[in-house]
């Protein structure tokens, strides 16, 4: 799940706290990147080596 913005900082961070840290390998399941847009994030190199450390689960 992607988001950003003050609108989905209460929804992510509720999200995270009652569902993805509860759920098996919470590390892999919430990543907060900062100082990129929903444009960037994807290039972002915090989101690169998150996705790489979830695919390596496979």
């Amino acid at each position: 799940m992607l988001g950003d913005g003050i609108i989905e900082k209460p929804s992510l961070e509720y999200l995270t706290q009652t569902v993805f840290l509860r759920k098996e390998n919470p590390e892999l399941r919430s990543l907060r990147i900062l100082r990129e847009n929903h444009f960037s994030i994807l290039d972002s190199s915090e989101f690169r080596e998150q996705l790489k450390k979830i695919l390596s689960y496979f």
